[in-house]
């Protein structure tokens, strides 16, 4: 599903943007515990994002939204993490798994000799596609991301469980 043309909404809390950006969709409120940040990270994780390319926004007031603990759009018990943990990898693998499918097409060349990385698909002769670029070959070829998709072992994290930078620091600061 496309938005104005300007993105690709691959994914109720992902929208990857002509111009690289990666907007996530945050369906909790930040009252300083990190939530932002934590969210952020289980998409990236999966995803393989560039953290430099993650913006966010708030989610609007819709059921697909809600907190899956909940059952409305409800942030309170310190429970973002918990509750999200699942959904928003889940989103990002889905994500990912697309993105492969359409360097596949773009490169002329099988999954199997892919990889993603800092925002990008790299094939194993050298060269790379950003995700961005990839918005194109998805619409021409009508691909959509798959109902589910393989999660990453927790042994193969680079970005869940390490320290990070709170995301929306600068914006608080600035």
């Amino acid at each position: 599903v496309f938005a104005k043309k300007q993105a690709l909404i691959t994914d109720a809390f992902i929208r990857l943007e002509l111009d690289g950006a990666v907007t996530l969709m945050m369906n909790h409120a930040e009252f300083g515990n990190g939530a932002y940040t934590s969210l952020s990270m289980m998409v990236a994780e999966e995803l393989d994002l560039d953290w430099q390319t993650i913006k966010l926004e708030a989610a609007p007031t819709e059921q697909r939204y809600y907190s899956p603990l909940f059952g409305e759009y409800l942030t309170a018990g310190s429970v973002s993490t918990a509750s999200s943990f699942m959904p928003m990898r889940e989103a990002g693998a889905r994500t990912r798994q697309l993105l492969l499918e359409a360097a596949s097409i773009h490169f002329s060349a099988p999954i199997s000799s892919l990889r993603t990385a800092d925002s990008k698909v790299h094939h194993r002769d050298g060269r790379s596609v950003s995700y961005a670029a990839l918005i194109a070959v998805v619409e021409a070829n009508g691909l959509k991301p798959p109902e589910k998709a393989k999660l990453k072992n927790p042994e193969d994290f680079a970005v869940l469980g390490k320290p990070q930078r709170r995301i929306e620091a600068p914006e608080k600061v600035d």
